[in-house]
């Protein structure tokens, strides 16, 4: 399970508690001349918001912790001269693509999705990257230790990509390698 799912599933429990804890302060919980079925849709409601708030909470608070853990390995990385490693390929300059990593942030959505996924591996670290439908320079980034589905961020840079490349320049990662371009 991911950190997500986990987050998620503390949120209901957390939510439930804190419904089942103000249900507790009522004696009798049924519904009654002095606590119609009405309230009862009340506590269910807020017990519903607060989940959600929770979870939401949970995951943006996860979201960061996540980016800061992985810029941490990246300037770990820096200082040790570690290669970088591109589906299993050196990469053509370790040393700009862990610069380029490092700018890692959250970005604001703007309706555009991933392009085809690639696995950059330094040290102990494997992110999944993926460039952007609809800006060239930009690339999300996804940590499976913590979610496939969900980016922990993005990365905007002119140099990222060439310095993923084959060393050769005859590739670069996220576009079509050459001669399988669609017409």
């Amino acid at each position: 399970m991911a950190v997500y799912d986990w987050i998620g599933i503390a949120a209901w429990i957390a939510s439930s508690a804190l419904v089942l804890g103000v249900i507790r302060l009522v004696p009798d919980f049924r519904p009654s001349a002095k606590r119609p079925l009405k309230y009862w849709w009340v506590v269910f409601g807020f017990w519903l918001i607060a989940t959600g708030f929770l979870f939401v909470a949970g995951t943006i608070v996860a979201n960061a912790i996540s980016r800061s853990i992985v810029r941490n390995r990246i300037v770990e990385a820096q200082g040790d001269s570690v290669p970088v490693y591109v589906d299993g390929r050196e990469a053509a300059d370790s040393a700009v693509a862990l610069e380029e990593l490092g700018k890692l942030r959250m970005i604001a959505a703007h309706h555009s999705h991933p392009l085809d996924m690639f696995e950059i591996r330094f040290g102990d670290t494997t992110l999944h990257i993926a460039r952007d439908s609809e800006r060239v320079h930009e690339y999300w980034v996804y940590w499976p230790p913590v979610s496939e589905n969900s980016a922990i961020g993005r990365v905007r840079s002119l140099n990222l990509g060439r310095s993923l490349s084959a060393p050769d320049g005859s590739y670069e990662p996220g576009q079509e390698p050459p001669g399988k371009a669609g017409g």
